[in-house]
């Protein structure tokens, strides 16, 4: 099934559900997919307003990058449901990984725009940086639950430590 394309409705029922996917990976992927929603709409609402014309050019790519997160991390949602009912071990790391990579510019990209954009976006722009800011947390919880189930998970120290880094 492909979550990114069906309504909220099927994803939370299933989600509600006595099954391993989808499950806390994809709802991490979710939040970031909306954390970068807020971030383009607050984008969008500075664009073409007299008061932030000085903001504008920054505020038109920062809506781009927002919107391509966006598309990413719903392509991510999937990817983690995919993961789990394959028994892919590497994507079951990598998926969460890039959602935290993923997440960390998406904070970088709220924290712009809630400074410099339309400040009655601010409130969205400071919600869109929460939600990231927990869409990493988990996402770094999930590559580390992973990683702990490999025999060979010693191999993941780099990775563990740079997802780390990225609070």
């Amino acid at each position: 099934m492909r979550y990114a394309k069906a309504t909220i409705v099927k994803y939370v029922a299933d989600l509600s559900k006595k099954m391993p996917a989808p499950g806390g990976g994809s709802v991490a992927a979710l939040m970031l997919a909306c954390a970068a929603g807020l971030v383009a709409m607050a984008c969008a609402y500075t664009v073409g307003k007299e008061r932030y014309r000085a903001f504008a050019p920054r505020a038109r790519r920062l809506l781009k990058r927002s919107l391509t997160i966006k598309d990413e991390a719903l392509r991510l949602l999937d990817a983690d449901i995919a993961a789990y009912q394959d028994k892919d071990q590497a994507r079951s790391i990598s998926v969460p990984a890039r959602v935290c990579r993923l997440s960390a510019e998406t904070v970088r990209l709220a924290r712009e725009v809630g400074r410099k954009g339309n400040r009655s976006l601010r409130s969205d722009a400071d919600f869109a940086a929460s939600l990231a800011r927990l869409a990493a947390a988990a996402g770094r919880s999930y590559v580390r639950v992973n990683v702990l189930c490999l025999k060979n998970g010693s191999r993941y120290a780099k990775l563990l430590n740079e997802l780390k880094r990225l609070s």
